[in-house]
């Protein structure tokens, strides 16, 4: 479920064209998915979505240029696209953990302008 959201973003990304409305000045910009907050999860648990993580995002181009605003526009289309997805990955999953991942936009220099937080509280997912 988290390869195939992370290929949707990256797909969502690369689709801001020339059609540029603002004078932002494009940049290269990197999109991620990691653990902000391990909260109870073990370290076994998080070596575990992390490897998850790397699987999904090995698959997919994770880097885009375009201006910021449409780098976070296009983010938060995918976030927000795919959120009931998120949230059936999780139900009835019988998990019982609780902790926080989060969608991340790096510009060029590694800066993260731009972050969605997923909070996972065992089948319950809220997108924020």
């Amino acid at each position: 479920m988290l390869m195939m959201l992370t290929a949707f973003m990256v797909f969502a990304l690369q689709s801001c064209g020339s059609d540029d409305d603002n004078n932002d000045t494009r940049q290269t910009y990197t999109i991620g998915l990691e653990i902000v907050d391990k909260g109870d999860l073990t370290a076994e648990d998080v070596a575990m979505v992390n490897t998850k993580i790397q699987q999904a995002v090995s698959k997919a181009e994770t880097t885009v240029t375009a201006t910021e605003s449409q780098a976070k526009a296009a983010l938060d289309a995918a976030v927000n696209l795919y959120k009931s997805d998120l949230e059936a990955a999780f139900k009835g999953s019988g998990n019982t953990k609780k902790f926080t991942m989060a969608f991340v936009l790096k510009n060029a220099s590694g800066k993260v302008v731009y972050q969605r937080n997923v909070l996972v509280d065992g089948e319950t997912v809220i997108v924020k």
